[in-house]
């Protein structure tokens, strides 16, 4: 009888030949040839192990695939995703529609993603935070009811007719008070709330605004980030374009390398999230 602590050479050796067996056998045949060979209390595991593989296959429709890997999110596991996540607020729902028609509405980020935010801003107790791009609000107005009552969002843009629309929202919600806006050039609020002596003051910063600056914005956040802090910069897979080598307009090419400089940047442990269009996560050492 062999010891339920086998190696994983030995499990993955184990899976591979339940898999071998998947055209011939059944559960029930696989089951008993792993007992036969020993692995009595292994088995149970291991045909669950399997079954999670031929579940995998099924989804993607690739040979070998494994749930630990990745899975395709196609329109029935994205609408599961969506069922099972806290529902939207009417205020949140009525601004979502209103953006909907405007110009750059493709700017809005997902009730998806603003879930994925709200977990990371009340996982990190986030209470100081910058927002880089308002457009019309929602991902501020997110932000600022993740925070506690004495928060603050610190929220930069440059147009007055979009966060007019903004401003609506966030007295409807009632954290207008947790919402600082600045209707300058996002890279001078930066610039200014260091020359004020904030730097390392801030728990959180998202960054959704002009592509070519986010290198700045980036190494702006990180001098007014705490250690422990957290930037997250949205679009960072800018819809599939950073791995097409054909395409090479200004914003897709700076996004590709501010990629490529947070994935060797030792200031920062990272990690790019499949969410939305890409969230890249870095946390400040």
């Amino acid at each position: 009888m062999h010891s339920f602590k086998i190696t994983v050479k030995a499990r993955e050796d184990l899976i591979g030949i339940a898999r071998f067996t998947e055209a011939r056998w059944g559960r029930d045949q696989r089951m008993s040839y792993l007992k036969k060979m020993g692995f009595n209390e292994m088995a149970p595991l291991l045909e669950k192990r399997f079954r999670r593989n031929v579940n995998a296959q099924k989804i993607t429709g690739l040979k070998g695939a494994t749930m630990n890997r990745w899975i395709k999110v196609d329109e029935p596991i994205n609408r599961y995703i969506t069922e099972h996540l806290e529902p939207e607020s009417p205020v949140l729902q009525t601004l979502h529609t209103e953006t909907s028609s405007m110009e750059g509405a493709q700017m809005q980020i997902s009730h998806e993603q603003a879930c994925f935010m709200t977990v990371l801003l009340k996982s990190l107790n986030a209470r100081r935070t910058i927002e880089v791009g308002v457009y019309t609000g929602y991902s501020t107005l997110i932000t600022a009811l993740a925070l506690p009552s004495d928060g603050i969002v610190i929220a930069c843009d440059i147009s007055e007719e979009w966060t007019a629309v903004a401003k609506r929202y966030w007295q409807q919600a009632a954290v207008a008070n947790r919402i600082d806006l600045r209707l300058a050039p996002a890279q001078k609020t930066m610039e200014a709330l260091l020359a004020d002596g904030e730097a390392g003051t801030f728990d959180f910063v998202f960054i959704d605004a002009d592509k070519t600056g986010y290198d700045a914005y980036y190494e702006l956040a990180l001098q007014l980030l705490r250690p422990g802090g957290m930037v997250a910069l949205d679009n960072a897979l800018w819809n599939g374009s950073v791995v097409d080598d054909a395409v090479q307009d200004a914003d897709t090419v700076a996004i590709r390398a501010l990629n490529d400089k947070i994935a060797k940047d030792t200031r920062v442990s990272s990690y790019l999230a499949p969410v939305g269009d890409g969230i890249y996560l870095c946390c400040k050492l």
